[in-house]
């Protein structure tokens, strides 16, 4: 198995396999992003990094199509693979076997450590602010700027007898504020 510690090491991996296409020119974060990695998503071509988003914080980036299908042919779910930490080569079958076997594994403990790689960029005090971010409007007529259509949120109910897995956008309300579908 391949584990990453950080999206940079996933990125890295991406491009090592040929899967990536860094964009260094600008573009704007409102539906432009979305609409190269729509396309990206179509025909099947490596995901898109923007290194130069309108309005972003310098050295900020946009990853696009992170889990879609690899432009690979020989390794048609490499992306989805590499992401949860699975051989390249791994089939869809084997994607759905490690997804299905996740949900008896045990929690992972939290481990408090004095410094890492999470803290390489910080931000505080009115610096601390989602406007930093580029934060895209995906689709026209979009309620705001979303984020988290990458991850995957895994709730369990208190008393533990339900786990729910979804996909679930995340919408920017303000600079210090954020809302997502919890049902």
């Amino acid at each position: 198995m391949t584990h990453f510690t950080d999206l940079r090491g996933y990125v890295d991996a991406l491009r090592e396999l040929g899967d990536l296409v860094e964009i260094d020119r600008e573009v704007d974060g409102d539906m432009e992003t979305s609409a190269i990695t729509r396309r990206s998503y179509e025909i099947r071509s490596p995901a898109p990094l923007f290194t130069r988003v309108r309005g972003a914080r310098e050295g900020f980036r946009v990853l696009g199509a992170p889990a879609a299908m690899s432009s690979r042919v020989d390794l048609p779910f490499a992306r989805v693979a590499l992401s949860l930490g699975l051989p390249v080569d791994s089939t869809g079958h084997d994607v759905v076997a490690a997804l299905a076997a996740a949900r008896d594994r045990e929690p992972v403990a939290p481990v408090v450590v004095p410094s890492g790689e999470c803290q390489r960029n910080v931000l505080l005090g009115d610096d601390a602010s989602l406007d930093t971010f580029p934060i895209p409007i995906v689709h026209e007529g979009d309620g705001g700027r979303y984020a988290n259509t990458w991850g995957v949120m895994v709730v369990r109910t208190p008393d533990g007898s339900w786990v729910n897995w979804s996909i679930a956008r995340v919408m920017k309300i303000d600079g210090r504020r954020m809302t997502g579908a919890v049902s």
